[in-house]
């Protein structure tokens, strides 16, 4: 995930470097992964003027405390499997979601979550659009930070 991140960052500096591009209103945008990285973007380069992510937008702490993981775990099914055998579990638990999340993503539930990420896309425009009843990024933890 973060290298892709990485990449749009790379593509900004591209598209900043180029004569026919006004480098002040690059903005981005993206749907599920696409607008997880359009977020984490926005909020690593202040040189995006805007951003639009359409779902992918989450708050992983949250949805670990809020029981509300099943979606995404969902989503990687295999990689869960064998993480709860790795980890001597029966079945996935918010143990096993917590371990797989921390080792992904070194930081991610206390470091650099939704509620610290999103301060720091501000004072520039971002519109979230995600789906009341998505199982995959839900709501009450994007409305929550």
């Amino acid at each position: 995930l973060l290298d892709t991140v990485f990449d749009v960052l790379h593509l900004v500096t591209v598209l900043a470097a180029r004569r026919d591009v006004d480098a002040a209103r690059i903005g981005v945008t993206g749907i599920s992964l696409g607008g997880m990285h359009a977020f984490w973007a926005a909020a690593l380069d202040e040189r995006i003027a805007c951003a639009a992510p359409m779902i992918g937008v989450q708050h992983w702490k949250w949805a670990v405390e809020n029981n509300q993981w099943q979606g995404r775990v969902d989503s990687l099914a295999a990689l869960f499997a064998a993480a709860t055998a790795d980890l001597g579990e029966l079945s996935v638990t918010p143990k096993v979601v917590t371990e797989v999340w921390m080792r992904l993503l070194p930081g991610l539930l206390n470091g650099y979550d939704l509620p610290v990420l999103l301060p720091c896309v501000c004072p520039r425009p971002l519109l979230i659009a995600n789906g009341e009843l998505d199982p995959r990024c839900p709501l009450g933890g994007v409305l929550e930070a």
